[in-house]
């Protein structure tokens, strides 16, 4: 009797005896003729998914994992179909998933043993296999990969292992080619490795390798997927924003014009990331009439300020079009937001990585290069609100500096915004907790869903808010609950159909409420 983990494998008449009592008697499952679990509890998708490999290696003795399962993993992201190489084509089906057997070789130099009886290719092997015509066929999936998505793997191999890792995958596809008559194969591979390296320019170039490396620097490949899906959901479920103010009102009663919104928009942007005035300090820092007893924190606020009441200086976002005039503006804005943190090198881009808790943001490495290519990305974004927040979200993602990147995300989506005549977004302190949330399930899950959602509501707070005085802006922040903690209340955003507060009796004053119904 064969017993490997929960599976039982009888090989002969006594073990198929034995086998039969225990089946009668609840203590076995049969998975598949002559394959069992000892596992009675649990669905036989389940335990047979988990234990694929025992399985698969004990019907296809020799074969090889390969294709399309051996880049992106057995099974992987749910997938259902396992592909395999070996002496005859066949089709079987098990519980939880199918295994499709092309004939090839079986294992060569470079596979490596995978489990007790099966082998995994090696990866210049998987490239050439994968890069071999296929169809979807009888399981419904496809064994190969397009050109595009071996020009990511590739891609995948630069960044991890560097110049020299692509030259050997390279070297040991043409050394196995033509046993695996690959010519057309290796060609391919061949002209994606000179791309990816800057040896060799496509007539036409895929968009990963002749783009990785800009101006020398990788890019995250993963990121750029993350910001592809984010782009998709923008383009398949619209959104548009509020009309906003075409100028910034000014409250004079405490001896300085303070801008109302500016003012606002700075106060919470620094709030939310640990620089913490009373509102009334704060209104005291800006206006020059406090004491700088925090002067790192006081010059925060400041900073912030002076950008968000600026309209001539967020206005340059609009103006500029290559990604090295997007990262150079990014840089100027962070040097204004951070000067009072000299040690946080502000203006320059990061040299060591950072991290939230346990999750890493973009290597240093890789800020340049996927800070190009997502602001390219952009481009294809035509409603400012969306590209606005796709942007907000990019800078956020690649956390291009040591610190002041949330601010900076915010400061560059409310430039888009403000540029384009829409209202500004804000995250008032009670709403803190909804927007990390939603941030991270789009971070960590790829959902989108709740990042639009919450940067909607956060202008349709805006939206409703006076900006003729102070007074009449607290009082609307008391009502809608903006500076409670977030763990026990939440924030109050007045009905979506309503015009915004009209303080001063302005019969226009509403005017502009462009939302979508159901938004």
């Amino acid at each position: 009797m064969k017993v490997i983990g929960e599976i039982v494998i009888p090989e002969n008449g006594a073990d198929r005896t034995a086998v039969s009592r225990r089946l009668k008697a609840g203590g076995l499952v049969k998975l598949v003729p002559g394959i069992y679990t000892s596992t009675v509890d649990q669905g036989i998708e389940t335990v047979s998914r988990r234990n694929w490999m025992t399985i698969v290696g004990h019907v296809f003795p020799n074969h090889v994992v390969t294709y399309r399962s051996a880049l992106y993993g057995p099974l992987a992201s749910g997938g259902k179909t396992l592909f395999l190489s070996g002496p005859s084509p066949s089709v079987r089906t098990f519980p939880g998933f199918d295994v499709q057997v092309s004939k090839g070789p079986g294992p060569i130099e470079g596979d490596t043993p995978f489990g007790p009886s099966l082998f995994l290719a090696g990866r210049s092997r998987a490239i050439l296999d994968s890069l071999k015509p296929s169809s979807t066929g009888r399981v419904g999936e496809r064994k190969g990969i397009t050109r595009e998505e071996a020009a990511e793997a590739l891609s995948r191999i630069y960044q991890s292992a560097g110049i020299e890792e692509v030259n050997l995958v390279r070297d040991r596809a043409r050394e196995i080619a033509q046993g695996m008559n690959s010519a057309r194969e290796f060609a391919v591979l061949d002209d994606l490795c000179g791309e990816l390296l800057g040896t060799r320019a496509l007539e036409n170039p895929t968009r990963t390798g002749a783009r990785s490396r800009f101006q020398g620097a990788a890019i995250d490949i993963r990121r750029m997927d993350l910001f592809e899906k984010l782009v998709f959901h923008l383009k398949a479920d619209p959104v548009r924003g509020l009309t906003g103010r075409p100028t910034d009102r000014g409250d004079r009663s405490f001896g300085f014009e303070l801008r109302v919104l500016p003012f606002i928009d700075a106060y919470f942007s620094n709030y939310i990331e640990g620089t913490r005035f009373e509102l009334q300090e704060a209104i005291s820092v800006v206006g020059g009439t406090a004491p700088l007893h925090r002067p790192a924190d006081s010059k925060d606020i400041i900073g912030s300020y002076i950008l968000m009441s600026n309209r001539t200086a967020l206005a340059e976002i609009e103006k500029i079009s290559d990604p090295q005039a997007f990262i150079d503006l990014l840089r100027k804005w962070h040097r204004g937001l951070m000067s009072g943190r000299p040690e946080k090198s502000p203006g320059e881009l990061k040299t060591i990585p950072n991290m939230a808790g346990t999750y890493r943001f973009v290597d240093p490495d890789k800020v340049h290069g996927t800070l190009s290519m997502g602001f390219d990305l952009s481009k294809s974004l035509d409603d400012p609100m969306e590209r606005g927040m796709f942007l907000k979200f990019l800078v956020s993602e690649v956390h291009p500096f040591l610190d002041g990147n949330g601010r900076l995300s915010r400061s560059v989506l409310n430039a888009i915004l403000i540029s384009n005549g829409l209202e500004r977004v804000v995250i008032p302190s009670v709403f803190r907790v909804d927007y990390l949330t939603a941030m991270s399930a789009l971070s960590n899950s790829r959902n989108a869903i709740p990042f639009v959602k919450t940067i909607q509501k956060a202008q349709r707070w805006v939206h409703h808010a006076p900006d003729s005085s102070h007074e009449n802006l607290v009082s609307y922040m008391k009502k809608t609950h903006a500076q409670e903690d977030p763990y026990k209340s939440s924030l109050v955003v007045p009905d979506k159909g309503q015009m915004r507060v009209n303080p001063d009796g302005d019969p226009n004053y509403g005017e502009g409420e462009t939302e979508r119904p159901g938004v």
